[in-house]
């Protein structure tokens, strides 16, 4: 979906920004989510999407929102957003 995304994007705009809601990932796999959602996209899944845009010649930016510190008190979660972002730009 992302790649498709890019497609239809071209056409609109010249470079794409992406905000990425860390809620969007399914609550037992992201618990720090600041509104964490049952039913959401596997972490892995949701890894995968920031990672098609950022190898998009269209690509500017990316926002990684909607993560609770207060809800991540080892850290572990944050570790895991920090590989994502990595992970994403390498």
């Amino acid at each position: 979906m992302a790649r498709q995304a890019i497609e239809t994007l071209r056409t609109q705009a010249d470079k794409i920004f992406v905000h990425f809601d860390v809620d969007v990932i399914d609550a037992s796999d992201m618990p720090a989510a600041d509104v964490p959602h049952p039913n959401g996209l596997t972490y892995n899944d949701a890894a995968r999407a920031p990672g098609i845009f950022a190898h998009s010649d269209s690509f500017l930016g990316m926002e990684i929102t909607e993560s609770n510190a207060d809800k991540d008190r080892d850290r572990r979660l944050a570790a895991r957003l920090t590989d994502l972002i990595a992970f994403a730009l390498r």
